[in-house]
């Protein structure tokens, strides 16, 4: 079952300070586990300013052992978009948009990339043949970003699956 996590029009941090942009909870039940799949990030308007940005996906290990942060959006389990509408709610949930950032993230990313405003960034696990990144019960899955100079806003998605 696959799920995708929207945002749009979201700011990055400013030069040099990481904003989380989308970030998928898994809550403290056993079994509840996802991996993601696919990211997709871009610029919010049609015609973007020539910047750049740097965007990194973390995991927080515990999310009991830490702040998950405020969301400017959360969206609950029951209102994750489904890939396919006959198949049972999400067992997690997500925000986007942070205004008070997690606290408990990994120091190292997952995954990291930089992005031209002009552009955008797709990374499909596996359509690279890849394996993808898991989280586990009670772990979050951020991506973050900020820009290298002056900020712009992006847009994108996280699509996660259960296994």
């Amino acid at each position: 079952m696959r799920y995708t996590i929207p945002f749009e029009n979201v700011a990055l941090g400013a030069s040099g300070t990481y904003k989380t942009l989308a970030n998928v909870i898994s809550d403290d039940t056993a079994g509840h586990r996802f991996k993601l799949i696919r990211l997709a990030v871009g610029p919010s308007n049609a015609t973007p300013p020539d910047l750049d940005g740097n965007f990194q996906v973390k995991r927080i290990p515990n999310t009991t052992g830490g702040t998950t942060g405020t969301a400017g959006t959360s969206i609950s389990a029951a209102n994750i978009p489904k890939k396919d509408t006959q198949s049972i709610d999400a067992l997690f949930s997500a925000g986007t948009g942070y205004s008070a950032e997690p606290t408990a993230y990994e120091t190292n990313p997952i995954h990291q990339f930089g992005v031209n405003a002009h552009g955008a960034y797709i990374k499909d696990w596996e359509a690279d043949g890849e394996d993808p990144p898991k989280f586990h019960q009670n772990q979050s899955c951020g991506l973050l970003g900020t820009s290298r100079g002056a900020a712009f806003n992006v847009s994108g998605e996280l699509e996660v699956e259960l296994f």
